[in-house]
């Protein structure tokens, strides 16, 4: 709204002024409600500014016999870049600012560790904190998985390499890369590094967690490459297409759904 005030001297001559009252709205209470039952997507949290980023940087310690080790989450944050006629996103070092610097690491050595379940199966576990959680019974799991002791060590220039019969695992230190491969050393899966991004102007996030400026907790973003033609399968009940290769699948729990939606009442976090 504008309003014209007028200031009158004895001259009779006067002044006009022009006030502009702009009403400041709270900007929570723009954004869109979420209503009851409508799916809990985490993806945006990881295209917000004021959240602070660590990438999987390299490995800080690690012991073959157990598996287990430590890794160096590099902190970043999101800035905006213009190219021509485009505006993109792309990470930069960020500086701690957090006080008293003596309670933060500035690059956090948080630990992770490499299970082998089965000839043909890896599990692996990471943690955004260094505080771990004390043993619990996982509603994901029937019980503890079993540990397969087939698969043989062997130090590489890179890193360290297990195999067995069916796979390969190639674990590399600086920079922290996984590499899950067939036994021929066919390259089935990886985790993405910034490196792996090409010169265009779209560039993936490599593996990374984030700490909300909201309230601090933590959110993983594993990323892991795709081959071409590669199809994906699970995460349970789905009325979309069986191949959820390029979908965006929300696992949340909502009452019954039919199929004229793509609410799910019984997500299941495996594919």
């Amino acid at each position: 709204m504008c309003y014209s005030l007028k200031f009158y001297s004895n001259e009779k001559t006067y002044f006009t002024f022009f006030l502009r009252v702009v009403s400041l709205q709270n900007t929570t209470a723009q954004q869109q409600k979420r209503m009851l039952g409508d799916p809990v997507g985490v993806s945006l949290d990881f295209c917000d500014f004021q959240n602070t980023f660590f990438f999987a940087d390299k490995l800080a310690a690690f012991d073959p016999a157990t598996g287990k080790g430590k890794i160096i989450w590099k902190r970043m944050s999101l800035y905006t870049r213009q190219a021509f006629d485009v505006n993109t996103i792309l990470p930069q070092y960020l500086q701690m600012l957090d006080f008293p610097e003596t309670a933060y690491e500035q690059d956090p050595e948080l630990g992770f560790s490499i299970d082998f379940v089965s000839l043909r199966t890896v599990r692996i576990k990471m943690l955004t904190t260094t505080v771990e959680p004390k043993p619990f019974d996982d509603p994901m799991l029937v019980g503890e998985p079993p540990h397969n002791h087939s698969w043989k060590y062997t130090r590489t220039a890179s890193g360290h390499l297990y195999t067995s019969r069916y796979a390969r695992l190639l674990i590399e230190e600086n920079p922290f890369h996984i590499t899950l491969m067939d036994a021929s050393g066919k390259r089935l899966t990886d985790t993405w590094r910034w490196a792996d991004n090409d010169s265009s102007q779209v560039k993936l996030l490599p593996f990374n967690f984030i700490k909300k400026g909201v309230d601090n907790s933590q959110e993983i973003n594993p990323v892991f490459s795709l081959s071409p033609n590669e199809k994906i399968f699970g995460c349970g009940e789905s009325f979309t297409k069986l191949d959820k290769h390029g979908q965006k699948l929300n696992l949340f729990v909502t009452d019954p759904q039919g199929p004229e939606t793509q609410g799910m009442h019984k997500p299941i976090p495996f594919l």
